[in-house]
């Protein structure tokens, strides 16, 4: 769902078929190098977790989620503090994946005074069973003294080739303690850890796309009773395509919307405006909603426009690696008159009398 600049009505998605058959079987990219899969459901766990943890799996490996805390002997004494997130909801549909990386960099300043000690640690551990159990992606990264570790790329860890991408797991720890403090009440020395994720991804060496997808109506909107609710079904053929983002574009070539003229408050819709879903774990995808809102079917009703529609037309992708790929094109239909409003998705119709 999108809302249109001006005085452009909310619209929310669209499709009609304009491909003659739906084919059984997804298509299949080769190798072309490599496809990085990314996760993007970060998990903050207790007591504290990373901030901006999308930063960690963005396409931009310049920026970082980043943990940091300074303790002192005075207001932390021995007690550590602890920061860790797991980072899961890799999609699934790639060939092959062949390796996990990670980017990561972590640093430790200390100020010890009068015999007080203090340890900052950074952890990077994985999980390949969707966390019954977890391995160091590399060893900890542990300091007494201060230091710097900079940002570098993980060794890259081998994956078997039927894994299971959905099942892997990143999981960053930072822990900074004084481990011992002279006096807790007025000791002024302090540990400073800090650690920074740049980028996780899996390198796979092909991805799957769906040959298309049926369309289903589920309703009219429950908070906007003009619009019809649709749930799409991936054609897959076995192939799973979970936590996968489908985007829709605007091709162009839609119209006409017989409700406007030049002397209408709104302009004229002839586009959508741009919408992305993930895709759930049956392989399904939506809520698509497509229809008027009330404020335009009311203006439209008074103006004596109708019966009135518009057609529009929605590019669907699906990401592939850092790309998108074409798997559908589609045809919105909308349209009302004095008593009713209809709706088309891909050839699923409905229409209500409203209100």
């Amino acid at each position: 769902m999108g809302e249109k600049n001006g005085n452009r009505m909310l619209i929310i998605s669209v499709g009609f078929l304009l491909t003659i058959a739906t084919l059984l079987f997804p298509i299949h990219l080769p190798a072309q190098g490599s496809y990085p899969v990314r996760p993007r459901l970060p998990t903050t766990d207790s007591p504290g977790g990373f901030p901006n943890v999308q930063l960690a799996y963005d396409p931009n490996t310049a920026t970082a989620s980043t943990a940091a805390q300074q303790v002192r002997c005075a207001e932390y004494c021995t007690t550590p503090v602890t920061f860790t997130t797991t980072w899961s909801g890799f999609p699934r549909g790639y060939d092959a994946p062949y390796t996990l990386v990670v980017r990561w960099s972590a640093s430790a300043t200390l100020i010890l005074f009068s015999g007080a000690t203090g340890r900052v640690e950074a952890k990077l551990e994985y999980s390949l069973d969707g966390g019954g159990s977890w391995s160091d992606l590399e060893a900890p990264w542990i300091r007494t003294t201060s230091g710097n570790l900079l940002a570098h790329d993980t060794t890259p860890l081998s994956l078997p080739s039927n894994q299971d991408t959905a099942q892997v797991q990143v999981r960053a720890t930072l822990t900074i303690q004084m481990t011992s403090c002279p006096s807790c009440t007025s000791g002024i020395s302090y540990a400073y850890g800090g650690e920074s994720i740049w980028d996780i991804r899996i390198e796979a060496s092909g991805c799957q796309v769906p040959s298309g997808e049926t369309t289903e109506g589920l309703g009219w909107d429950v908070a906007l009773p003009t619009v019809q609710d649709y749930r799409q079904t991936l054609a897959s053929q076995g192939v799973n395509f979970y936590s996968r983002k489908i985007t829709e574009q605007d091709p162009g070539g839609g119209g006409p919307d017989t409700c406007w003229w030049s002397l209408s408050i709104y302009d004229p819709e002839e586009s959508i405006t741009g919408g992305s879903w993930y895709v759930q774990a049956d392989n399904t995808w939506g809520p698509d909603m497509v229809g008027w809102l009330e404020p335009w079917i009311t203006y439209y009703r008074d103006e004596d426009r109708t019966p009135c529609s518009t057609q529009f037309y929605q590019r669907m992708v699906i990401d592939c690696g850092t790309n998108t790929v074409t798997y559908r094109t589609n045809l919105l239909r909308m349209g009302f008159d004095q008593v009713k409003v209809w709706s088309e998705r891909d050839g699923v119709y409905a229409e209500r009398n409203y209100p």
